[in-house]
């Protein structure tokens, strides 16, 4: 009779533990569940964290060279200009001579 006890605790201990087992293991589950998710999210901030800092690096860029351009333009106009009054200049002595 007390080896079927003994039977019978030993079985009811196993379903305890399996039944712990099974918990632990959906516990797990669950856990993984909500650091994949962390995860995912972290990921995708960092991915709008870079997006927005090269959408920002290109504006910045933009302007940079738009003002290249307008520099250019304007040194562009400067030399025109002097260009123009040396002509003048140089035509106006050939016409006194």
């Amino acid at each position: 009779m007390s080896s079927l006890n003994d039977m019978r605790k030993k079985y009811e201990s196993a379903l305890a533990s399996s039944s712990e087992s099974a918990k632990l293991e959906e516990e797990m589950k669950i856990e993984k569940r909500e650091m994949e998710e962390e995860l995912r999210k972290f990921k995708v901030d960092r991915e709008k964290s870079r997006v927005a800092w090269h959408e920002k690096m290109d504006k910045i860029v933009r302007w940079e060279r738009a003002q290249n351009e307008e520099k250019v333009k304007e040194v562009m106009e400067k030399y025109e200009a002097d260009l123009e009054k040396a002509r003048n200049d140089w035509n106006g002595k050939l016409d006194k001579m």
